[in-house]
């Protein structure tokens, strides 16, 4: 590059730096929208140690009067961030140390005025009114946004009597890119704030795919002793898809039974979900690296589904050993309304039971249960699902051919395709057997997830 031109990034743009020859800029801005229903992102991708950049600012349009969750690319002190529009503005941090000791309820702290954002950490940003805020980077923040290797992110292990308030953190994406969460050290769940339907969405990181927008945070719960979360540079990209050939892994996926639940209100189709996950070597106590505790949004405005475990802990996501089957389920209704409970992914069996009707639903065969609630506030009491893992591998006829598949220990036993050859793959795409064309034919397979595929027939199977 000749010459040390100015260069500004605005929404939807990008710029992606590579080799090693020296790339000097005079003065860099970056742009960031967030409106409450739509984002933009001008996006940043360095991979050289040679860019550098007399002054940097960033620059991000919020709306007024709506809590915004910002991960910090780097250090900025918060005297060098301005509101340009002259807007009163605050931010906070999530004292997990507080919430270790005291519970939930108070764990938003306002940053002190002589304070500093400290790279890969979060916050929540409020303005009184529509408007921008520049951040004005010194030399340390500087280096710090154009460095171009991996980032790593220091998080505490706070202790505390309830392991469901232990070691929170709020971290986030330190990259002014897309960011692929299956490229960082995580393995536990992660929470993340839907700003468009304000409400708290819980994930996880081996059961789903994950990709951050740029500055996304998300709160995660460190185990046993203060560490650092890895962001590998290789997880950077510039869209929000999937980028990489393989989905999420299937590691130990046989001794995972997943039913996702749904609540849905009638009339303004507002929503929230929760999870419970069947796991042997899962406890029926609450584990920081399987379980999610449920985050209620502040106002009560939202609707709210979660279920409890033996100690009343109200989790988002809910990982636990068949035992007895029963869980718990309770939800919040921000007023009286009809609402409709369906399960988008069912593994195994689940029967619903609603105490107050005496009904019991089998949700295979139901797919939805619809009731009423009477007034604001919370049901605790009234909903109970019983799940199990499936009792048998025998799936559903998918196409014209008369096919049945059967498990039966690690035995895969193919019925009724003649003249058809059989191929069964594993959950990641590989052929894992292949018979030619026969009425009946059996596979010895180790334990995993399966779909067996003859002519227009695909069934999907699980041998434990």
């Amino acid at each position: 590059m000749e010459g040390t031109p100015s260069l500004d990034i605005l929404k939807g743009g990008s710029l992606v730096v590579g080799g090693s020859a020296p790339m000097p800029l005079n003065h860099l801005v970056i742009k960031e929208d967030f409106y409450s229903n739509q984002f933009g992102f001008g996006q940043l991708l360095n991979s050289s140690p040679a860019m550098t950049a007399n002054s940097v600012t960033l620059s991000m349009y919020c709306d007024g009067n709506r809590w915004y969750f910002i991960s910090m690319p780097c250090d900025v002190k918060l005297s060098n961030i301005k509101n340009v529009d002259d807007a009163s503005f605050v931010f906070r941090y999530y004292d997990g140390e507080s919430r270790a000791a005291n519970g939930t309820g108070s764990s938003w702290k306002d940053v002190p005025v002589d304070g500093t954002l400290q790279a890969g950490r979060a916050y929540i940003y409020q303005t009184d009114r529509n408007s921008t805020i520049e951040f004005t980077l010194d030399v340390t923040g500087i280096e710090g946004l154009l460095a171009s290797g991996h980032r790593t992110v220091p998080v505490n292990a706070w202790t505390s009597e309830n392991p469901a308030n232990a070691g929170w953190n709020l971290i986030g994406n330190p990259s002014l890119t897309y960011f692929d969460m299956a490229s960082t050290s995580l393995t536990c769940p992660i929470t993340v704030w839907d700003s468009y339907n304000r409400r708290y969405v819980a994930y996880s990181l081996i059961d789903d795919d994950v990709v951050l927008y740029p500055t996304q945070a998300f709160f995660m719960q460190q185990i046993g002793e203060n560490g650092e979360i890895t962001f590998d540079a290789k997880g950077r990209q510039l869209t929000s898809e999937v980028s990489r050939p393989a989905a999420v892994a299937a590691a130990g996926i046989a001794r995972r039974v997943i039913f996702n639940l749904e609540l849905v209100v009638a009339g303004d189709a507002s929503s929230d979900r929760t999870r419970i996950v069947l796991n042997d070597d899962a406890s029926l106590d609450y584990e920081c690296g399987r379980d999610a505790s449920k985050f209620f949004a502040d106002g009560g405005e939202v609707v709210e589904f979660f279920t409890m475990d033996g100690s009343g802990n109200r989790l988002a996501i809910n990982e636990r050993p068949e035992g007895d089957c029963r869980v718990r389920l309770g939800l919040y209704a921000p007023g009286a309304s009809t609402l409709t409970i369906s399960a988008p992914r069912l593994d195994g069996e689940a029967v619903l039971h609603d105490a107050v009707t005496g009904r019991y639903v089998d949700l295979r065969k139901e797919n939805s249960y619809t009731f009423d609630v009477d007034s604001r506030g919370f049901v605790l009491d009234r909903f109970s699902i019983t799940v199990r893992k499936p009792t048998s591998g025998i799936g559903e006829i998918t196409g014209e051919d008369d096919m049945k598949v059967a498990v039966d220990g690690n035995i895969l036993t193919v019925v009724g395709v003649k003249g058809l050859p059989v191929i069964v793959y594993a959950l990641d795409g590989r052929v894992a057997a292949v018979a030619d064309s026969c009425e009946t034919h059996s596979f010895t397979l180790p334990a995993g997830m399966y779909v067996v595929k003859a002519g227009k027939t695909a069934v999907k199977c699980i041998i434990r």
